[in-house]
């Protein structure tokens, strides 16, 4: 891996992409090992530096998508540091709607448009 590019983190299949419900931003009982994981990593001296990436289907307004998205990764954030996780390893960025995983015009394509990723950043 070159500088600047970025890796996927590989947290319990489970855990992520994290999803949320239609307008909320708060969905994190499933990032507990995730956590552990990382403040391990700390602990180890083998520190390493996270991007939470927030996203939103796009019902609303672009201004309140990017708002929702960034109070989705700044919900993980919180989560993480709570649980011992450094908060120099932890970056916060919201996208809104800008990158779709899903077509927004399903209800199913909209649940997995709302949701937060971890990547691994150098």
């Amino acid at each position: 891996m070159r500088a600047g590019e970025a890796q996927a983190v590989e947290p319990e299949a489970s855990e992520l992409p994290l999803r949320f419900e239609h307008g909320a931003h708060a969905a994190l009982t499933e990032l507990t090992k995730t956590a552990h994981a990382l403040k391990e990593c700390g602990s180890a001296a083998t520190p390493i530096k996270l991007q939470i990436a927030g996203f939103s289907d796009n019902t609303g307004g672009k201004a309140l998508n990017l708002r929702l998205s960034k109070q989705r990764a700044e919900a993980v954030r919180t989560f993480m540091i709570k649980h011992g996780v450094p908060v120099s390893a932890l970056v916060v960025q919201g996208f809104g709607d800008a990158q779709p995983i899903a077509d927004n015009k399903t209800v199913a394509g909209r649940q997995a448009n709302r949701r937060v990723e971890l990547t691994l950043v150098d």
